[in-house]
């Protein structure tokens, strides 16, 4: 997922997370039924940032459809296409 969607991984963070610091690497370190965790490399240290699924996912289609949509409706408010259609998440966790 890292290496073929970095992109669409590092808008998702852009456009679904709310923070003060300009992200110079992000990665997927876990995904669930409820979401998945990322990983943020920034000059201020590594943070760990959850965002959740629209809705609960069942299995591994599902998780890529809603990926997908978030991944869509990222670039489309990166363009300024479309609004943001959801409330940011404000919580990020300094790992190291």
């Amino acid at each position: 997922m890292n290496s073929e969607h970095a992109e669409d991984v590092h808008r998702i963070y852009n456009i679904y997370a709310e923070s003060d610091f300009q992200a110079l690497d992000v990665k997927m370190i876990w995904v669930d039924r409820l979401g998945f965790d990322l990983h943020v490399h920034s000059e201020e240290g590594i943070f760990a940032v959850r965002i959740p699924f629209s809705r609960q996912v069942s299995d591994q289609k599902a998780v890529k459809s809603s990926f997908n949509m978030m991944a869509h409706h990222a670039w489309e408010v990166d363009k300024s296409y479309a609004t943001p259609e959801f409330e940011k998440v404000q919580f990020l966790k300094k790992v190291t």
